[in-house]
């Protein structure tokens, strides 16, 4: 993994569960997320699209069709606002930029045309970019610039197709420029509010489902925490880590002190040790032999009797406590069951020996010893396979 060599780019990792690698999210991404685009992707809602035919476009829009595949002229497609969970950060419109100039040397690729569906917009029937905007969008820009791309290949949902159905389709045929984790995470917080579940979402993006509650809880933590996390004086993981927490009842107070310890340290960016929970933590162990002794005082002493009932009993059960547990451990004994078994296992061992030698049979005859190589050879092999088969039982 690289990390970007633009300075204005922080990055900041969100560690995946049972991954040894990090995934990144920019300052740019961080700072989207308070966009007019990314409000329309969290309040996407397909009530209004009303799904159309092939047949219900005019002739204006297809110039002409090849096997399925129609060439549609650029001013004649459309984005439906909040479908594409891109969000518009740096890096995407460094990937726009890219495309465009392999535009202008090679022109559109119609082997990879754009996916769309046909629907109203008003009084016209227009079709809608389900899949190819950072394309569209490069396209328009490299004719801008003078490239010869006035129409680009679209082909068509197959008749039947849902909004709901593109919409699943969206992170599984999104191998170009593969989306981020907090554009996974819009797509996630889409699915979720549609009636799926943490599992199916999970599937549907290719990680776990442990993974889409740290993405989630990043998308819609805080505005404070998210400028932290943008700033980079909290870690992704980190921040994800407080605003799951039950225990923390304000994320943002909780980070802003972590914030404000590692200052104090000279640090400008805090870590887990750096929070207020730790950091008393740490300050308990290092003082607890002082707070034992002055508890130990305090019920040795005369004010101890106007203490009231209910701390006296915390005081008593705290200090017999920490006796119980600082006292040496007495060595375990054997267990009577084992012991009984080894001695059952003596006499049983006694009991073989004196029966071999009161039985021995009156007629045995002695076996001559077989020395050729062939016999010794094969015994060896049985004592080996023997050897085997105990090993592996």
């Amino acid at each position: 993994m690289t990390q970007s060599n633009n300075p204005s780019v922080a990055n900041v990792y969100v560690q995946q569960e049972r991954d040894d690698n990090a995934v990144r999210v920019t300052e740019s991404e961080i700072a989207a997320l308070d966009s007019e685009r990314v409000k329309q992707i969290v309040e996407f809602s397909d009530d209004e699209i009303r799904m159309l035919k092939m047949k219900d476009l005019s002739t204006s829009v297809i110039s002409n069709r090849d096997n399925g595949t129609l060439m549609v002229e650029l001013d004649k497609l459309r984005i439906y606002p909040g479908l594409n969970p891109r969000l518009p950060s740096e890096e995407w419109e460094a990937h726009i930029e890219y495309l465009a100039s392999v535009m202008l040397e090679q022109g559109f690729w119609v082997h990879k045309p754009i996916y769309g569906f046909v629907s109203k917009m008003g009084k016209n029937n227009v079709i809608y970019i389900a899949d190819g905007e950072s394309r569209f969008r490069a396209a328009m820009l490299a004719k801008e610039r003078g490239a010869d791309i006035d129409e680009i290949p679209v082909r068509l949902a197959p008749e039947g197709t849902s909004i709901e159905q593109i919409m699943l389709q969206l992170a599984p045929s999104n191998k170009g420029r593969e989306f981020t984790p907090l554009e996974k995470a819009l797509l996630a917080q889409r699915q979720m509010t549609a009636g799926r579940t943490v599992a199916q979402v999970a599937e549907n993006l290719s990680c776990t489902s442990e993974y889409v509650h740290q993405l989630l809880a990043l998308a819609s933590a805080p505005s404070k925490v998210r400028e932290m996390v943008r700033q980079g004086t909290v870690p992704a993981a980190m921040a994800i880590e407080v605003v799951r927490s039950s225990d923390i009842t304000n994320p943002v107070t909780t980070l802003e002190a972590a914030v404000e310890n590692a200052n104090k340290q000279g640090k400008t960016k805090a870590t887990a040790k750096h929070l207020p929970q730790n950091m008393m933590e740490k300050s308990i162990k290092k003082h607890a032999t002082s707070m034992h002794s002055v508890i130990v005082g305090l019920r040795e002493s005369e004010a101890y009797v106007l203490l009231s009932d209910e701390i006296k009993e915390q005081i008593e059960s705290l200090i017999a406590n920490i006796s119980k547990e600082s006292a040496p451990k007495a060595e375990k004994e054997p267990k009577p069951a084992k012991q009984a078994a080894n001695k059952r296992g003596a006499k049983k061992a006694k009991d073989g020996e004196n029966d071999a030698s009161d039985e021995a049979p009156a007629d045995t005859k002695t076996i001559p010893l077989d020395l050729s190589g062939d016999s010794n050879a094969a015994a060896g092999q049985n004592l080996n396979e023997e050897d085997q088969q105990s090993m592996t039982s």
